[in-house]
This record gives C-alpha cells, structure tokens and sequence, in this order.
C-alpha cells in the first residue's frame, strides 16, 4: 500500500531536513520541493495529503506559488500550511489566506503545534479517502439495484 505523501518546499536543504526530523514520528512519506517551480511539477505528478511551504523563496515566493496551485483542478483543495520566520503579522496571515493557505506557522517551529496540524490533516484526508470509497460503492449498488429493476 501506497504510503500517504506531504509535500515539503523550502529553498534550504537543512530546512526541509528539520522538518522531516520534527515529523519523523509521522507515518509518511516525505517528497522535497527546494523551490516553488518544484513544488508545481511534483504537486501534478503525485496525491499529497498537505503541503508545507516557506513563504520566503527566490525566484517564486510561497504566496506566488499557492496562488499558482489555486488555480489548477489537480491541486486546487490540496491543504497548504506556510512556515515562515519572517511574516508573523496579521497582514501576512491575511495574503496567506487569500492566496490559498489554510494556515501560517511562524518559526521557531514549536513542534508540539506543527505535529498537532499534520495528524489532524492526515486524518480530514483519510476521511477524505474513506468517503469517496464508500460514495464510489453506493454508485455502484445504486447501479445495480437499477439494473435488476429493469
């Protein structure tokens, strides 16, 4: 069975490596982005439950990059969480929200509060998963039934 996926965007390798060692306890699997250009191409080639994005990142910024994801079917309701150390403020957390994120965590990463966000996420889109699978079979005894009703 296919290993859930998040996937991690920062422009620094050390940064994208804390963050796996914080959620390491976490059972997923982890795919890198180190800039908003690679975060596209793997968000069209993979199913990620949640995306962590740095918010300060050359070329495309964070909020240019979840604007971009926003607007394409695949990846439109995927949950994106930005990190930044360096926009904390309400005006920031207001662009966030209206560029798609659901949420900012400022760094320092308190670990406890990150862990508690990732598990509730894998656990909406497990449930996410379940729904579909179970509206998928009502589909098709639906089918069925009006088929022998024929």
């Amino acid at each position: 069975m296919n290993k859930t996926k998040i996937l991690i965007v920062d422009d620094r390798l050390e940064n994208l490596i804390a963050l796996e060692t914080l959620l390491q306890n976490i059972d997923v699997e982890f795919i890198r982005a180190l800039s908003g250009n690679d975060a596209l191409k793997l968000s069209l080639e993979h199913d990620f439950a949640l995306i962590l994005i740095d918010v300060q990142m050359p070329e495309m910024n964070g909020f240019e990059t979840v604007e971009l994801m926003r607007s394409i079917a695949k990846t439109k309701s995927i949950p994106i969480i930005f990190l930044s150390a360096v926009y904390s403020d309400n005006f920031h957390n207001i662009n966030g929200i209206e560029s798609g994120t659901i949420d900012l965590i400022t760094k320092p990463i308190v670990s406890q509060v990150l862990i508690g966000k990732v598990n509730l996420f894998l656990e909406l889109y497990n449930q996410k998963k379940q729904l579909a699978k179970i509206t998928a079979e009502l589909e098709e005894a639906l089918s069925e039934l009006e088929k022998l009703h024929d």
